[in-house]
């Protein structure tokens, strides 16, 4: 029996975890995670490989273990130069159902128990969390997360980097823009602007007052 190559995961966090919970029910293994610092106390000393200055471009295969959408891009940034797209394949937990129409974008990862209908794309970085679901012809954008329980009605676009809260759900053929966050057990019914928060249901754009920012 041949012995499925491993993979040297990009994050020593607690999502790495989740990460590497998917590539395990894959029959594949993970051999060392780096990070700029062993940030989750379940990953044992030894697996810890040490700073992303010391992953080599050698290393086989990678993943995108990062929680963080912002921290996640600038990390892929710093070895896209060095490694190929190739060393990034999708991550997708085995207990995940994926339409063999969907489009799944080097370095995403669908995990435990989540959906993505035909004709959707993830993009290159995204996570569909923990049983999310993306109907049928939605665009989820490079680095962008759905948290676990999130929801996209079909023909839904997320914008780069854009984040969706647990139990979050938003209409179909809704734009939720570049950046964009949405809280919690939110629904967002209609389309919303590029970097701003919204919560509720409907979801309403936070006042600047409430985000304690200048607008």
């Amino acid at each position: 029996m041949s012995i499925l190559p491993g993979f040297a995961l990009l994050g020593a966090g607690g999502h790495a975890l989740s990460v590497a919970d998917a590539i395990v029910s894959t029959g594949r293994s993970v051999s060392l995670y780096y990070g700029e610092s062993l940030a989750c106390p379940q990953i044992p000393q030894q697996s810890y490989g040490g700073e992303f200055a010391k992953l080599q471009p050698d290393s086989g295969l990678l993943a995108l273990a990062i929680g963080d959408n912002n921290d996640r891009q600038a990390t892929w940034r710093m070895f896209q130069d060095r490694v190929s797209e190739s060393q990034l394949p999708p991550i997708v937990h085995s207990s995940a159902i994926v339409s063999p129409h969907a489009r799944l974008e080097p370095g995403c990862v669908v995990l435990a128990g989540a959906y993505v209908g035909p004709g959707s794309c993830i993009g290159l970085g995204a996570i569909v969390n923990t049983g999310a679901i993306v109907e049928h012809e939605t665009h989820v954008g490079e680095f962008a997360s759905l948290a676990p329980g999130a929801i996209c009605g079909g023909g839904a676009t997320i914008g780069t980097r854009a984040f969706l809260g647990m139990n979050s759900s938003v209409a179909p053929k809704t734009v939720v823009g570049s950046g964009a966050v949405v809280g919690a057990n939110s629904f967002v019914k209609d389309s919303l602007p590029d970097g701003t928060f919204a919560f509720g249901s409907p979801a309403k754009e936070a006042k600047a007052k409430f985000l304690g920012v200048e607008r």
